[in-house]
């Protein structure tokens, strides 16, 4: 990895800073020996950290990325409705009876936003009024949404009482990313604290509605049959939006905003039933939602050094869960067209599909660099 994670609640300095740099990629213009020892200190994970500036440095610039938003996740497709089941023995050759229509398709889930970035410089008029250790915290991505559940599908029916699939349950959005901040405690007193710099993070996708049921083939009462018709398609959820604050006490202020994700998109509707052929389910939204990422993804530190943020932190892992398909309707009941055909029983319709789980977001990072 490109940096080094230190051991929480330590006291980080150089000698932390010299391991993470091994495997960064540094400006063409640079002496290998001029980059032996590099001077900055990265940090990120579930954890709050101390640091202390070294011995003689006056003023440092930090770096923070916020952490993106988790995906929402996709919701489950609608069941598909139950065939109608009224052929008999009696019945003429030939004779069929209504299908179910198709469950709807889920909607997909929304991506997670992008995390703001800020850069900040800090100089010794500022550290004069702060304790001389420093706190910091990176933000948590977003957690990912909760994938809903297909609907059941609908049993047969007779003339009199339809049997409807099951509507698809709705995914659950994803965690909002958490700010990553570097915090001080004031001289004047040892005790108030402030936000010395902090990047906001991005917000989670929304989870999408489920895919409806599809209806059972045949009407209310005798002399009203109608095919089953499909169920509708779940709406596709919301993109989460994009971290755009940013905080710095110090000089130099830069804020770049992360981009939003993409919303989900919808489910398809569910195919009307047929005589005695179901109806087709519809399908899941569908591809994965795309989530935003961070607008900067390299740094030049002020000893000229370049660091390359690593692929963990700046990717757009925070996508949207596609949603499940809805079930297929159940075939009516029908008898074959030939002298003593058999009797065909109508089916119940089938379940829907749960849809998909979405993606959890990037983690925070802060990097300290003198």
């Amino acid at each position: 990895m490109a940096v080094s994670r230190c051991g929480p609640r330590r006291l980080l300095g150089v000698v932390c800073a010299t391991v993470a740099v091994s495997s960064l990629a540094l400006s063409s213009g640079q002496a290998a020996e001029q980059r032996a020892e590099p001077r900055y200190v990265a940090f990120w994970g579930d954890d709050v950290f101390a640091w202390s500036r070294p011995a003689g440095v006056k003023d440092v610039t930090v770096y923070l990325w916020g952490a993106s938003g988790g995906g929402g996740a996709g919701s489950g497709g609608g069941g598909g409705g139950g065939g109608n089941n009224s052929a008999y023995a009696l019945n003429p050759q030939g004779a069929a009876f209504l299908a179910g229509g198709g469950g709807g398709g889920g909607g997909g889930g929304g991506g997670g936003g992008g995390a703001a970035f800020v850069e900040c410089h800090i100089d010794s008029s500022l550290f004069s009024e702060l304790e001389p250790t420093l706190r910091v915290e990176p933000g948590l991505g977003g957690s990912a949404g909760v994938a809903g559940e297909g609907g059941a599908g609908g049993f047969t029916a007779n003339l009199f009482r339809g049997s409807p699939g099951g509507d698809g349950e709705s995914g659950g959005g994803g965690g909002d990313g958490g700010a990553s901040r570097i915090i001080a405690t004031l001289a004047s007193d040892g005790e108030s604290e402030v936000d010395l710099a902090r990047a906001s993070g991005g917000a989670g996708g929304a989870g999408s509605p489920g895919g409806t049921g599809g209806q059972s083939g045949l009407g209310q009462f005798i002399g009203t049959l109608k095919p089953g018709a499909g169920g509708a398609g779940g709406a596709g959820g919301s993109a989460g939006r994009a971290g755009t604050q940013g905080l710095c006490q110090g000089s130099q202020q830069t804020v770049v905003p992360g981009t939003a994700g993409t919303a989900g998109a919808p489910g398809g509707p569910g195919g009307r039933g047929r005589t005695p052929t179901p109806g087709g389910s519809g399908g899941g939204g569908s591809p994965a939602s795309p989530a935003g990422s961070t607008a900067v993804p390299q740094v030049t530190l002020p000893d000229g050094t370049v660091f390359h943020v690593p692929e963990a932190f700046r990717a757009a892992r925070g996508y949207g869960g596609a949603g499940g398909n809805g079930g297929n309707g159940g075939n009516g009941s029908y008898k074959d067209d030939r002298p003593n055909g058999d009797v065909h029983a109508a089916r119940n319709g089938y379940p829907g599909y749960r849809g998909y789980y979405g993606g959890p977001g990037a983690e925070g990072l802060v990097v300290i660099a003198w």
